[in-house]
């Protein structure tokens, strides 16, 4: 099995477990600490995604260097070379993903109320997770998922 295989696969788990969760697992708990754990595999599947297309094109020798593991590294690479193969800017996708989840890694207080969680930082500027945002979410990311497994087709 190739490198870039075992990312693609990686990531299709971590989509489905991120869909089961927020479909399945959240409507008979109803606790929205578990939105932050959704958003978080969805980060873990982007960033497959990313190294998985990568990798594809280091070894067709696409590209000049090795992806690394390191995500903000990843993603600098993938949008320089691989946004255009893709039939839709999922840019804005990984940014706000990658966002929250530094956003919440970085809160000072987080309160979760009405279904949501409301995250601030020491100066009080905050921003919010809830249900919505998070199925919006899961559908580009599973369009990406699909994307991505259309071009690595081997």
């Amino acid at each position: 099995m190739h490198e870039f295989e075992f990312n693609l696969k990686k990531a299709q788990k971590d989509i489905t477990i991120a869909d089961h969760l927020m479909n399945v697992t959240h409507p008979l708990i109803n606790d929205p600490k578990l939105l932050i754990a959704i958003i978080k595999k969805l980060h873990d599947c982007l960033h497959n995604l990313m190294l998985a297309v990568l990798k594809y094109d280091f070894e067709k020798k696409n590209i000049d260097s090795m992806p690394s593991e390191n995500f903000s590294s990843a993603l600098s690479l993938f949008a320089k070379h691989e946004i255009s193969r893709f039939s839709q800017n999922y840019l804005p996708l990984i940014a706000d993903v990658n966002g929250l989840v530094k956003e919440y890694d970085e809160s000072s207080v987080t309160l979760n109320m009405k279904g949501k969680v409301f995250m601030y930082d020491g100066n009080y500027n905050g921003n919010v997770i809830d249900k919505e945002k998070i199925k919006e979410y899961i559908y580009k990311t599973k369009q990406f998922t699909k994307d991505a497994a259309e071009i690595l087709k081997w």
